[in-house]
């Protein structure tokens, strides 16, 4: 069994002990952004919660491990990719090629989470937070997860026609949710990335012409080279500066590493092969206790 298909199924297993453990973490996180701004806008001190603390935890675990929850943990993100999984290779015995948005314009999009986090931070400051709540797409999603459905107002059929877009998006689009709405996503994109997250790969043991690890890429990430002290080889990708300010968009998935024929591709936090399933195991390990101590 090659590295790409241990690393498939240790990534399903993960994703599946957070998808029916912890299928509201993500909703529990932004419940914490949600209660920050109302508490801000009363004008009181901020007292500690339970969904506070959920964020404040996701936070920390970003800065420190890079978005680990986002790439493996989040129930919305494996609903996503479940659903461009069936979209992908319904395409391929169609013998037609899967549909996509591109590098081009994806890169462009990536910005609207960012007005969509302010329009919920605007929201909730001006009273309108249980609105919000109760018309976005997560609370028909927790409805599915739950197998509790309730379409008793105007807002609970916003709410399944908000989803009913995310999911043709998630389907047409890699990661379309996370990449481009997720007010969450916005907020860990602008995390700091620390050096052991930060992909790279080494440019003389690149294979001429090998585009792996960009292709695999959900976020359409193209790793710099790493300078490598001693061998002569000092050259940077043109586009550093502008890959640094985008690695707060890596989901820290691991493809990029899995996929390099080379064992070329990756960082400190996500190595390829067996010493990245372990370090998966291990942080997932860690989340799921931190979590389940909180809820």
């Amino acid at each position: 069994m090659n590295k790409m298909k241990r690393a498939a199924i240790a990534d399903i297993l993960i994703r599946a002990v957070f998808f029916f453990a912890f299928p509201a973490a993500w909703i529990s996180g932004f419940a914490g952004i949600k209660n920050l701004c109302e508490q801000v806008h009363s004008g009181k001190p901020i007292e500690m919660n339970a969904f506070l603390a959920v964020l404040i935890l996701l936070v920390c675990f970003t800065v420190f491990c890079g978005r680990f929850f986002c790439g493996k943990a989040c129930a919305f993100g494996t609903y996503g990719d479940a659903l461009r999984w069936v979209m992908v290779h319904v395409a391929k015995k169609m013998k037609k090629r899967p549909p996509g948005i591109g590098e081009r314009y994806s890169v462009r999009l990536r910005y609207i989470k960012f007005a969509v986090l302010l329009c919920v931070c605007a929201a909730c400051i001006s009273g309108y937070g249980s609105t919000i709540t109760a018309a976005s797409p997560w609370a028909s999603f927790s409805y599915l997860t739950s197998l509790k459905f309730s379409f008793e107002n105007t807002l609970d059929f916003i709410s399944l026609a908000l989803f009913a877009l995310c999911s043709a998006g998630m389907m047409i689009e890699n990661r379309f949710f996370c990449r481009f709405l997720c007010p969450f996503g916005a907020v860990f994109s602008l995390l700091p990335v620390m050096p052991l997250s930060m992909a790279r790969r080494k440019k003389s043991s690149c294979i001429k012409g090998c585009s792996a690890c960009t292709s695999k890429c959900p976020a359409h990430l193209e790793l710099p080279y790493l300078t490598e002290k001693g061998a002569g080889d000092t050259d940077i990708c043109p586009d550093e500066y502008n890959f640094q300010s985008r690695m707060g968009e890596c989901f820290e998935c691991g493809k990029c590493a899995n996929v390099c024929p080379k064992s070329n591709a990756g960082c400190l936090s996500m190595p390829g092969g067996t010493k990245g399933i372990v370090l998966d195991v291990i942080k997932a390990a860690v989340l799921a206790g931190l979590m389940w101590y909180l809820v």
